[in-house]
């Protein structure tokens, strides 16, 4: 993820109590140009994820679908999701998602489902092609929840994170958090993503006061916990960054995660 260059000329604007201008979200959109035009097949992707199952699912799928189907019904539509999802296939989750959404244009839960797991396939493809699809595909999705609900919050932070992780458009991003964080300042997830913005351009004091307001909301949040270790560490508070980190420790579920943070304790 490629958005400390972008985080250097931005962040005086927006890490500090600087409220952004209220831009709509239908401008922000515009200036985003949504090429769905490059090379990737989405069926082609469909038919390589289907021919890696093993015998046992793709008898199961082929109960489903046969293999001249161009069209879906709703209930085929959903159990196709489900498979893909017992299967780990975001990307699969998120296409027969935004199909069923296609036939139930008003539902504004499916277009968020289908962003998010686009988003996830984002993140989680080494495909240069298939990442800028499923980056596509999740802006596009959300983008037409929020033309449904142009004040949902779950859509816009999904929205903000794809522009921000998938599309390297950070000022993008960041404006559309602000705007929830205006309408809902107590938002965990806005200040989580917020503050983690603040550590990769190493703006610690900013750290510290988004996890601070992430604990009051969620006492138990190993992440705010880390972060919180890591930035005052860095401020030069070291026994406190250490205490926090020894708390993530206690509350975190990742054996693997708690042996390194011990092991990173001990060099401190």
């Amino acid at each position: 993820m490629t958005i400390v260059g972008g985080l250097l000329v931005v962040s005086l604007y927006f890490f500090g109590n600087t409220i952004p201008p209220q831009t709509p979200i239908n401008e922000l959109l515009k200036e985003e140009r949504v090429d769905m035009e490059n090379t990737f097949d989405i069926n082609l992707w469909i038919d390589s994820l289907a021919n890696g199952l093993p015998v046992i699912q793709k008898d199961s799928l082929n109960l489903l679908v046969s293999e001249k189907q161009q069209t879906f019904s709703l209930s085929t539509l959903s159990e196709l999701s489900a498979f893909w999802k017992n299967n780990r296939k975001p990307s699969l989750v998120a296409h027969f998602t935004e199909l069923a959404a296609n036939q139930q244009a008003a539902d504004i839960d499916k277009w968020v489902s289908a962003g998010e797991q686009y988003y996830i396939a984002n993140r989680l493809t080494k495909s240069v092609e298939a990442k800028q699809y499923f980056g596509d595909k999740a802006v596009a999705t959300l983008s037409k929840a929020l033309e449904l609900e142009p004040e949902n919050n779950t859509a816009q932070i999904a929205l903000a994170s794809t522009f921000i992780d998938a599309k390297n458009s950070v000022m993008q991003g960041v404006t559309l958090l602000k705007q929830v964080e205006q309408r809902d300042s107590n938002n965990l997830e806005v200040n989580l993503i917020l503050g983690r913005l603040s550590m990769v351009s190493q703006q610690y004091d900013k750290v510290v006061t988004r996890m601070k307001k992430v604990r009051q909301l969620d006492s138990s949040n190993t992440e705010a916990l880390y972060y919180l270790g890591e930035a005052n560490i860095a401020l030069g508070n070291k026994k406190e960054g250490i205490q926090y980190l020894k708390s993530c420790i206690e509350l975190s579920e990742n054996p693997a995660f708690k042996a390194e943070l011990e092991q990173y304790i001990k060099k401190l």
